[in-house]
């Protein structure tokens, strides 16, 4: 086993004994790879235990071991990516792999991803100017987006501190963490479009272009028309 892998394991373990001692999965392994430990902590039990592993991860992983990273690759769907660390994005996160950040993440544009082939975790906060997101998101910190956080409602849960945004379309029940918004739309308050004068609540704050399009009822918001025009950098809310 390389050096950086058995400096990491040791450090691992003495803290998930010291903080996480039900987590016998851990004590017992022998870490020799990222995508083993990913697989190990997608199998976690529940979101506080995940978010426990992923603080873990980031205390234990030191930029003396960055030599022990693998599958970093310019092509985010050919090969799970891992950045010890900040990273700045200028522009568009789009994805469909495992995503692994252990410090902040912040993207200048819209962040994309994929349900069920991907997985963010970032250690610090992550902020993005949107989010349109049916994938697994698990974020130590808090979650912050400038415009629009859009949670699809066919997708796996997104964890955070706290979730922050201008608007929060939550069209499914995903989110698990507390919500902060000048406009708020819970899965109860949104049921997936359907719910009861909700599209006339949202055309009062969205330019007309988001409604009418070929994925949805007459009238109502079409989920493609936001993906192109939050993809496109437009500002989206009535002036």
């Amino acid at each position: 086993m390389d050096k950086p892998w058995a400096a990491f394991n040791k450090s691992l373990k003495a803290m998930v004994f010291d903080r996480m001692p039900d987590q016998e999965e851990f004590l017992e392994t022998e870490f020799d790879s990222f995508g083993q430990l990913i697989k190990m902590m997608s199998r976690a039990v529940s979101s506080e235990e995940y978010l426990r592993v992923v603080d873990l991860i980031v205390a234990s992983f030191s930029p003396e071991s960055a030599a022990a990273r693998e599958g970093v690759t310019t092509d985010l769907n050919a090969a799970p990516f891992f950045h010890f660390g900040d990273l700045h994005i200028d522009g568009d996160l789009v994805f469909y792999n495992t995503f692994v950040v252990t410090g902040d993440l912040s993207i200048s544009g819209c962040l994309v991803d994929s349900y069920p082939e991907s997985s963010l975790m970032v250690g610090g906060n992550l902020r993005a100017r949107s989010v349109f997101s049916e994938g697994e998101i698990n974020v130590g910190g808090k979650l912050s987006c400038s415009d629009v956080a859009y949670i699809y409602y066919n997708g796996a849960l997104v964890r955070a501190e706290l979730l922050q945004a201008r608007l929060v379309i939550e069209a499914g029940p995903r989110i698990g963490s507390p919500i902060e918004g000048e406009h708020v739309f819970a899965h109860d308050d949104y049921e997936q479009g359907h719910a009861e004068g909700v599209n006339d609540q949202l055309r009062k704050i969205l330019i007309p272009s988001l409604f009418n399009g070929p994925d949805c009822d007459p009238g109502h918001l079409s989920e493609k028309n936001l993906l192109k025009h939050l993809r496109a950098g437009d500002d989206v809310f009535l002036p």
